[in-house]
């Protein structure tokens, strides 16, 4: 099965998330609340639209639904990070070759800031100063407050070498 997108229409008030994407996707509902876990169902309610990761959501009419399902990404299991540092409002992690920094809309579970964010408890928000593509390997800060992430981000563009980066690449072939 190749990837799929759905986007549903919620038209009547208490309607569980879980049912209707059942009803729209003919998909089974454990791969559907295995979808809805690892961040590939979004919840659209006025303007604000974000993930949806609790199967009984009671929707509201007028939100909108949307499955983004790619079964070959859901199955993918990167190595996991290393947490190097908890210093509360930023953490730093070591990022294996392989995992993603952030989530696509066909999901979060193979991202460095989702895993980041449920490594805490009680979990923690994530926001990320800085990417490394999916590819790379190497350590990555994430910030636990708007204000550690504005901060950080911003020692991060100083051209004064506020924060120094350091980049390796090894060549085969």
């Amino acid at each position: 099965m190749s990837a799929q997108t759905f986007h549903i229409a919620v038209a009547s008030t208490n309607q569980r998330a879980i049912d209707l994407l059942v009803e729209h996707t003919a998909l089974p509902k454990q791969r559907l609340k295995d979808a809805m876990n690892k961040g590939a169902v979004w919840l659209l309610r006025g303007n604000h639209e974000q993930r949806l990761r609790r199967a009984t959501k009671t929707l509201l009419a007028g939100d909108r639904l949307s499955l983004y399902y790619d079964p070959a990404l859901l199955q993918l299991e990167p190595p996991p990070p290393t947490l190097i540092a908890d210093e509360r409002d930023y953490s730093v992690w070591y990022k294996p070759a392989g995992m993603l920094a952030q989530g696509t809309q066909y999901g979060d579970h193979c991202a460095l800031l989702r895993w980041s964010e449920t490594a805490f408890t009680p979990a923690r928000t994530g926001f990320l100063v800085h990417r490394l593509d999916r590819e790379a390997e190497g350590l990555m800060v994430i910030a636990h407050s708007p204000r550690a992430a504005r901060a950080l981000s911003l020692l991060w563009q100083q051209t004064e070498k506020a924060i120094e980066k350091i980049y390796t690449v090894t060549v085969e072939g």
